[in-house]
């Protein structure tokens, strides 16, 4: 059962006992829940909403405060968001009300000097959940002429089908490859793009234009000691020709000691992003559907899997693994 609070009718409870004393209770159980969910990355001008949901006892209706499933419930760092005004409203054994709200706004008013982390409550009770506030990087950054130094404090949050991947850069291996990456992300070239090699146990590749247009340029070859393990970015290029990379790139999935020194890696998934794992795992199997047909129609069928044409749909997402956008953003200031 779904319902709408838009205007609840406040219930004073304590009037009438005004001029009772009071008298030491043992805190009585509560027969009702709170469950609270959200993202853990929060990103400036991003929608950042939070679900609420009150899960009454089963064994009997329940009386419940009225500001559970309103945004002066949930708390940031300890803070509460708004006034807990009185009122109660009546819950049916066992019933689930579930909302949400959008708290963009608040943390985007946050001191821009607080750290980046924080921790969101409910004053019902429920688990906290820590998060982190990512800011975008501002407005009219060249980072093509960006000095090396100060390319490590970017980083790029790329939302897609699979999931968020957030990353960091290498700029003391490859400052031109960092430089490159960023201006395209920064630009909004890779917005609406697609993985369109996906292998698994190996990488998956994208970085062609959303909408068709040629890659700004080429970058020479930045090759370093820096390992091709789960998780690395690196650039792809046309066949042997090492100074040939543009914007086409590839996520590790599994280590692959071959292209070690062969190809320009320059930056990795955070490490500290758990979710980083589970979208890349998502990406990787995308394409396993595939590979359970080929092996079912060459027990009937002469199938080359290794050809080009067949490798190339093979490898090919179905349904398509998109990057949404591709966002630049300051590196947080942890606590």
């Amino acid at each position: 059962m779904t319902f709408t609070l838009s205007a609840l009718s406040s219930t004073v409870l304590y009037g009438l006992a005004a001029h009772t004393a009071p008298v030491a209770q043992e805190p009585a159980a509560l027969d009702y829940s709170v469950k609270i969910e959200a993202p853990d990355l929060a990103l400036e001008g991003e929608p950042w909403r939070v679900s609420v949901e009150v899960i009454a006892s089963s064994e009997r209706p329940v009386p419940v405060p009225t500001w559970l499933v309103t945004r002066a419930a949930l708390e940031v760092d300890g803070r509460a968001l708004g006034e807990r005004t009185s009122g109660t409203m009546m819950l049916e054994a066992g019933q689930r009300l579930k909302t949400s709200v959008d708290l963009a706004p608040v943390l985007a008013a946050r001191n821009a000097e607080s750290p980046s982390d924080f921790k969101l409550s409910h004053g019902g009770g429920g688990e906290p959940l820590g998060a982190r506030y990512l800011r975008r990087a501002e407005k009219g950054i060249d980072f093509m002429t960006l000095p090396a130094e100060q390319l490590g404090e970017y980083q790029v949050v790329m939302l897609t089908t699979a999931g968020t991947f957030w990353m960091e850069f290498w700029p003391d291996v490859a400052p031109n490859h960092v430089r490159n990456f960023l201006d395209l992300a920064y630009t909004g070239f890779y917005d609406g793009s697609r993985f369109h090699r996906v292998i698994p146990g190996f990488m998956a590749q994208g970085g062609q234009s959303g909408d068709g247009k040629p890659a700004p340029r080429k970058v020479n070859k930045e090759f370093s000691t820096r390992r091709h393990v789960g998780g690395v970015l690196s650039a792809a290029r046309l066949g042997n020709d090492e100074n040939s990379a543009s914007s086409e790139f590839f996520l590790m999935h599994k280590p692959t000691p071959s292209l070690d020194g062969q190809y320009s890696a320059y930056g990795a998934l955070v490490a500290a992003y758990p979710p980083n794992l589970v979208a890349l795992e998502k990406l990787a199997a995308s394409t396993e559907t595939h590979l359970s047909l080929i092996n079912a129609l060459k027990r009937v069928l002469p199938i080359d899997q290794n050809h080009p044409l067949a490798a190339m749909q093979i490898n090919n997402p179905n349904p398509p693994q998109m990057i949404t956008r591709a966002t630049v953003v300051k590196a947080p200031r942890l606590r």
